[in-house]
């Protein structure tokens, strides 16, 4: 089984903000594997 980590679980993990991991999203540099239904 492959855990999953949520947006502000894997700031934490990276000790980085939400708004960072977001950034870094948009700007393309994080690839997520999976995204809930909300988007998210």
């Amino acid at each position: 089984m492959t855990d999953y980590y949520t947006s502000g679980e894997f700031a934490k993990r990276a000790h980085v903000s939400v708004r960072t991991i977001r950034y870094y999203d948009q700007q393309n540099l994080l690839k997520p594997s999976a995204r809930s239904k909300g988007g998210a």
